[in-house]
């Protein structure tokens, strides 16, 4: 028959061998004055534990936590690795790190080796071969590089306009020769190995070098 006790008090060590029901609170310790409390699994080594002097629930080795609800989180989180497998609802701001302090963040896509990372070391948002930033609801303008080649492809409604108040020049990408110039109020001087060949001016155009016409 089973050992009904309406009130225990431990003040050593208590071993139970077997299964241990309790039909009302179960208290370790008194506020201020706690105790270790630990829960081994099946995995040596791996344990969950009370940390009475660091106030800290702690998974120990192999252990791990599965939630199949909700967790609330009022305060602050500090994870050093979680995997989730299902939605996350943030309804607040989501910060990675601190000022001057990051960490990088990697969204992996559906296909191998498409990601976009965060690198806190360069300061940078990465986006692999094939990886696209894609804008429109109908996925009108796309960039992206496809391993060989960079892309901006617009398809979908209306022009790709390309916009500035002061000029837009084509370089090099080493920014060290021109190709192209548009000047706003002004001309379009057009370059060959960063020398001028041909621009438009107020009355008409100016060549540099000769002029052929076929035709």
């Amino acid at each position: 028959d089973p050992l009904i006790v309406t009130s225990l008090t431990v003040s050593g060590t208590a071993t139970v061998g077997g299964a241990s029901q309790f039909n009302s609170t179960v208290t370790v310790g008194v506020n201020d004055t706690g105790y270790d409390v630990q829960f081994f699994g099946a995995t040596s080594g791996a344990h969950m534990l009370w940390d009475e002097s660091a106030d800290d629930l702690k998974l120990v080795g192999a252990a791990g936590l599965t939630v199949a609800g909700d967790i609330d989180v009022d305060g602050t989180t500090n994870l050093d690795a979680v995997d989730i497998d299902g939605a996350v609802q943030i309804d607040a701001t989501l910060s990675v790190g601190v000022d001057g302090t990051g960490y990088d963040v990697t969204f992996y896509g559906d296909t191998a080796s498409r990601y976009v990372k965060w690198d806190e070391s360069a300061d940078s948002l990465l986006f692999s071969d094939n990886a696209k930033a894609v804008f429109g609801a109908g996925s009108d303008l796309q960039i992206f590089h496809d391993g060989s080649n960079s892309k901006i492809i617009d398809s979908g409604t209306g022009d790709l306009l390309i916009a500035a108040d002061n000029n837009i020049t084509f370089t090099n990408a080493a920014v060290s020769e021109n190709k192209a110039i548009f000047t706003t109020n002004g001309g379009v001087t057009l370059y060959y190995d960063n020398a001028i060949k041909f621009a438009t001016v107020t009355g008409g155009v100016a060549v540099t070098g000769d002029l052929t016409a076929t035709g």
